[in-house]
């Protein structure tokens, strides 16, 4: 897998497309590497490279290397590119360890000793993530019976806890560039997540409101128009831009943000701050506490897009800050 991309073997990215290379040899004897054309869409170019894997050299059916390649061939491609990459990194991992097992014969001893014996127990975590979501899968395609993570107790992840105190914000909108700037603002007045900011279309902006489908849950949300929504948006829509371009932000070529080019831009306006360790992400945490601080949980729920307040009170808990009297 490239490491700089996160592609999978024999998947390369060249320019703005992607391709399939293998080692082949002409009538002399000489090795030769066609590149066969993918397309500039990941998404779809990821489910060509799985058809041309599938047809060259399959597992055999039976073992949990087949239900890995036939749930990135089948599954994989609908997922958004952020989940494609760490989803594709994971793979590999399992394919290696456990590719040629016969699907029914994991057990979760197995996956407990693959996790103790993980250099990185964070990485192992998201590596048995993904074994459950194909094992889901293989229990519908009748590879087997029983889905052996479940149960199976994860290394404990400590929670997010860092907040981004307002005058940290106004230094970030302050070095951003203007695009960056408007993305910043957005994404604490909305809480959205980065790659539904990302995903924003001119057509999703109507009289009513901006349109948003949350991508990792698929819930809907409409923001209505606010002085502050309103002057955001239109200095969006003022940046320059391609005539044809459909998304709201996009990079200097006309194109989504990608997520590699977004986290560059966002690396170097912390560097141009000087205030090191926030993650991008750490703006919707900030957002939603505030919501809960100024007008309830129930607004702070509304704008996470949440299906229950527990859920809302359990990611904001971390941030959160007691305010104690000291003795006199």
């Amino acid at each position: 897998m490239s490491k700089k991309d996160g592609l999978p073997p024999r998947m390369r990215k060249i320019g703005h497309a992607f391709y399939h290379v293998s080692h082949h040899y002409d009538e002399n004897g000489k090795s030769v590497r066609p590149n066969v054309p993918l397309g500039s869409d990941r998404a779809k170019a990821l489910t060509k490279w799985a058809e041309i894997e599938g047809s060259n050299c399959p597992s055999p059916l039976g073992t949990f290397g087949y239900c890995i390649e036939r749930y990135i061939r089948d599954i994989l491609p609908e997922k958004t590119p952020k989940t494609q990459r760490n989803y594709l990194r994971s793979a590999k991992a399992i394919t290696a360890a456990f590719g040629k097992v016969q699907t029914t014969g994991i057990k979760p001893m197995h996956i407990y000793k693959y996790m103790d014996g993980h250099p990185k127990p964070l990485v192992a975590n998201g590596d048995i993530k993904l074994m459950s979501v194909v094992f889901s899968y293989a229990m519908r395609w009748g590879e087997c019976s029983i889905n052996p993570c479940r149960g199976v107790r994860r290394h404990s992840e400590p929670p997010r806890d860092r907040y981004i105190e307002d005058f940290e914000l106004q230094e970030f909108i302050t070095a951003a560039s203007p695009s960056m700037k408007v993305i910043i603002e957005l994404a604490y007045i909305t809480a959205m997540r980065k790659g539904d900011l990302l995903g924003i279309m001119i057509s999703d902006v109507k009289p009513d409101g901006l349109y948003v489908r949350q991508g990792k849950t698929g819930k809907r949300q409409i923001f209505e128009w606010s002085p502050e929504l309103r002057r955001i948006v239109a200095e969006a829509r003022a940046l320059p831009r391609r005539v044809h371009t459909m998304y709201l932000f996009t990079s200097r070529n006309g194109t989504p943000y990608s997520s590699d080019g977004f986290d560059s831009n966002w690396q170097r306006i912390m560097k141009r701050t000087g205030i090191a360790g926030v993650h991008f992400h750490d703006i919707r945490g900030k957002s939603i506490t505030d919501a809960k601080a100024a007008s309830g949980i129930d607004n702070a729920q509304a704008l996470a897009g949440h299906k229950n307040s527990s859920m809302t009170e359990q990611y904001i808990r971390s941030r959160g800050v007691q305010k104690v009297t000291p003795l006199k």
